[in-house]
């Protein structure tokens, strides 16, 4: 049997969005990586199978699908990552704008 690949079923962080990822069984991990680990990383440098560009954003690593990345980084104009504060505001204010 060979194993060809692993497929990874992340939810969002944000709006709770099922997300895909597939990872290559023949990529080595760092020795003291769990899978989790692995998973948030190919979340952070890949997109989902449902296309987009995902992010790990803020202070506790929140896995954010493509349409939350864009919200929170619409709402954030520097060139940085998103504090959970401000990924928690800019969610919001897509979801609720009149308050």
């Amino acid at each position: 049997m060979a194993l060809i690949g692993i497929r990874a079923f992340v939810s969002c962080d944000g709006c709770n969005t099922k997300m895909t990822f597939d990872l290559d069984a023949a990529d080595e991990r760092p020795r003291d990586w769990s899978w989790y680990d692995l998973v948030v990383d190919h979340a952070r440098g890949f997109g989902p199978r449902e296309g987009g560009f995902s992010s790990v954003q803020g202070e506790s690593d929140k896995v954010l699908c493509p349409a939350c990345t864009k919200t929170v980084d619409d709402f954030v104009t520097e060139d940085r990552n998103a504090t959970d504060a401000e990924i928690t505001e800019a969610l919001e204010q897509e979801l609720f704008p009149n308050g």
